[in-house]
């Protein structure tokens, strides 16, 4: 299982909002300006800034490897999707800034979790086009005869079918007349 590190970048982060210090270059020092403004330094400990949750501690990768496992598979495992994993993680107030590429790799290699996901049952088609440009443009009638008599002794059945949405509407019938086929229509 590899960590992405980043520990460089925060260290520089860290540098600069301890002491102020800025890299040579001007483009990195920059760049490092504009995005120390999400965290802050609390008791000698870095901190980001949540939008709407409270201040996570940035950990290291290693750090971060050692939380993950003990989410997953700890004493209270929950082979949970790795975003979910990625959430819980994030709402106990930690951070590092590969965290949600982390738990989807530590799920892909979970054979639990491989196990026991959702499996999708739909069987994979090829895309077709659409004879219909937009809807409703295009209708589909037809009669449906003998069916088991109903109410008012309907024996027969007009549908339509749009061929853009797929919407269908059907009427019983008792008997097949001009006047009822264009008031359905």
């Amino acid at each position: 299982m590899t960590i992405g590190t980043n520990a460089n970048w925060m260290t520089h982060v860290y540098e600069y909002l301890a002491d102020g210090t800025l890299p040579t270059d001007t483009d990195t020092a920059r760049r490092l300006q504009l995005q120390s403004g999400r965290y802050t330094i609390n008791n000698k400990q870095l901190y980001k800034r949540g939008f709407s949750l409270p201040y996570l501690r940035y950990v290291t990768p290693e750090d971060g490897h050692e939380i993950l496992r003990e989410v997953h598979e700890g004493v209270c495992r929950d082979h949970s999707a790795s975003r979910a994993m990625a959430s819980k993680i994030l709402h106990r107030g930690y951070y590092w800034p590969l965290l949600r590429t982390d738990t989807l790799l530590v799920t892909r290699k979970c054979r639990p979790c491989l196990l026991f996901s959702n499996v999708i049952h739909q069987p994979l088609e090829p895309l077709t086009t659409m004879a219909s440009p937009w809807p409703f443009s295009q209708w589909g009638l037809d009669l449906i005869r003998p069916m088991p008599e109903g109410k008012r002794q309907t024996k027969l059945a007009i549908i339509a079918v749009n061929y853009f949405t797929k919407w269908a509407k059907a009427e019983p019938l008792a008997t097949i007349i001009e006047a009822h086929a264009r008031g359905f229509v």
